[in-house]
């Protein structure tokens, strides 16, 4: 207890002498991403120094959130340095931040036995600076990431998928394929417990890949999609084989990388088959679960695009039926009527 007042003592003395003022443009120890990202997972943690609503877009993979400033405060010193200047913008970071800034640290406790802290930003530059420094001289192996998530995404994410993967991807895709509802992720799943190289790209898209996939799920950003997709990929590019799901070259919102689309179509394709009661068994438990799910499926059954496919006397006929709690005819009618036929197209 007597040694935690005497660190906030020392570092409220430390804020009142200005010792913290100027690390802003003191260089710190630095990395490339591409040393961050092989250290982090034995011997260190990658930290997020950027708003939570630019982390929530799309981070680092496994990276954690320690916000250097809320996205209010980004917001006015972003006015600030537009209406007046570089300078002005910083001394009001500085105004707005000094008095946090143990509270701040105290936000890196739980990270105190990492061996290194690896710090971003956008790119590369005075947050995660801020951030190194500061931590630095609090007693944590701190080392600023240069180029910052801009970098990462441009120069490993987006070149790996677009170039250097596209010219060289030995891993052969064995895609399982099938009607609507046959089980194709069950069985992904459990070639995974099993210790099998599995991509399930319906899980990393947050999507399950058709109309009413984005029921009782939480869709994931192009960006975000994209980072985890190449982070599967660099794991299990040493693999004879990888199994995946064969989907369209969109699943939801975010786009298949191309090659990964052309192996999926030219690569071993394996049929799976299921009695229609099985499809309907196993449809049902995914998607007829909660109150929310029932009001998405509602939502889905009554938008245009199905208007548009069976026209207004189906929809009626299908919302009816889950407002009677008929679920097992309302997945039958879509798997047979639906589904099914759109997959033979």
């Amino acid at each position: 207890e007597n040694s935690n007042n005497n660190n906030e003592s020392a570092t409220t003395n430390t804020i009142e002498n200005g010792t913290y003022r100027g690390i802003e443009k003191t260089p710190s120890p630095c990395v490339e991403f591409e040393q961050a990202l092989a250290g982090s997972p034995q011997s260190g943690i990658l930290v997020d120094t950027r708003t939570p609503k630019e982390y929530n877009e799309a981070h680092v993979y496994n990276a954690v959130n320690v916000p250097l400033m809320s996205n209010y405060e980004r917001h006015i010193i972003g006015l600030t340095y537009h209406k007046e200047s570089k300078d002005a913008a910083i001394r009001k970071g500085w105004e707005l931040f000094s008095p946090i800034i143990q509270q701040f640290l105290e936000g890196f406790e739980m990270y105190r036995e990492q061996k290194v802290i690896y710090v971003y930003c956008w790119r590369g530059g005075m947050r995660s600076r801020i951030v190194t420094n500061l931590l630095r001289m609090n007693g944590y192996n701190a080392i600023q990431v240069t180029g910052g998530f801009k970098r990462y995404m441009n120069d490993i994410v987006w070149k790996s998928l677009n170039e250097t993967f596209p010219a060289n991807y030995p891993p052969k895709f064995i895609v399982l394929f099938g009607n609507s509802g046959n089980g194709k992720t069950i069985i992904l799943k459990e070639l995974q417990k099993r210790g099998m190289p599995v991509i399930d790209l319906e899980g990393l898209a947050g999507h399950k890949g058709s109309l009413y996939g984005g029921v009782d799920t939480t869709p994931q950003s192009q960006k975000m999609f994209s980072i985890h997709l190449y982070h599967e990929l660099e794991q299990l590019k040493d693999s004879p084989y990888i199994f995946v799901e064969g989907e369209a070259n969109k699943i939801g919102n975010v786009f298949l990388p191309d090659f990964v689309y052309t192996k999926i179509m030219g690569d071993l394709k394996v049929d799976i088959t299921a009695s229609i009661e099985t499809r309907v068994k196993y449809t049902r438990a995914q998607y007829c679960t909660t109150g929310v799910a029932l009001e998405n499926l509602h939502e889905a059954t009554a938008c245009h695009v199905m208007v548009r496919n069976i026209g207004n006397e189906k929809v009626s006929m299908l919302r009816k039926m889950l407002d009677d709690e008929d679920f097992d005819g309302f997945v039958e009618w879509l798997l047979l009527n639906y589904y099914d036929l759109r997959y033979r197209h």
